[in-house]
């Protein structure tokens, strides 16, 4: 009776499952054993945080953006991302630094 080895049948699985011949080569290189620790990278995306306004003063400056046709959002003393918007566009027509945030620069060409 002849003797069959299981090594070409396991390597025939692999390339089956892999479906590739260069991946069979990467995993089965000799010498290459990959960690049992090794994970995929994980990507972190910063979130980024803005400063808190006193609702009187976010009011303030949607009133006065919304006066001069900036701002289309009702005016809830929130500022959220049209609020920002609105800031922008403001900023940016005025040649002023382009933050997006309520500082004095803005109040003060706001006339607040």
């Amino acid at each position: 009776m002849k003797k069959c080895s299981l090594l070409p049948v396991a390597v025939a699985g692999f390339l089956l499952i892999s479906g590739t011949r260069a991946g069979a080569e990467y995993w089965y290189r000799p010498g290459f054993h990959p960690g049992p620790a090794y994970s995929t990278p994980v990507i972190v995306t910063p979130v980024r945080s803005y400063p808190a306004y006193d609702y009187t003063l976010a009011s303030e400056v949607q009133v006065a953006l919304k006066r001069r046709g900036y701002y289309r959002g009702p005016v809830d003393g929130i500022i959220g991302p049209s609020s920002r918007a609105s800031i922008r566009a403001w900023q940016y027509d005025r040649r002023l630094r382009v933050t997006g945030e309520i500082d004095r620069p803005l109040l003060h060409s706001l006339g607040l």
